[in-house]
């Protein structure tokens, strides 16, 4: 999930248009998401421009971390539903 008042934080600033979502710092895009079943999904990869950020290949444990640690069961469902985008999930692993 994208937090207005993190991005406002960050100084970054933000379009909505149409289906299409972009986030700006300064004169960068770093961030373009397109709306699917009312929420943005990120389109591409991230591009981090001084801030602390995980980045991680797994796109299953990026979609928890980035869904406030949502169950493997809802992340199913919202891969049904084609909320999160091309990528497959898989199981979560837990230490």
């Amino acid at each position: 999930m994208i937090s207005l008042g993190t991005l406002d934080k960050e100084r970054c600033g933000y379009k909505c248009d149409h289906g299409s979502l972009e986030i700006n710092k300064g004169k960068n895009l770093i961030m373009r998401g397109v709306r699917k079943n009312g929420l943005y999904s990120l389109v591409g990869q991230t591009i981090f421009v001084d801030s602390a950020n995980v980045v991680t290949d797994d796109n299953t444990k990026l979609c928890h971390h980035r869904l406030a640690h949502i169950s493997q069961k809802g992340l199913e469902e919202l891969a049904k539903q084609g909320v999160l985008g091309q990528g497959m999930i898989k199981p979560l692993k837990f230490l």
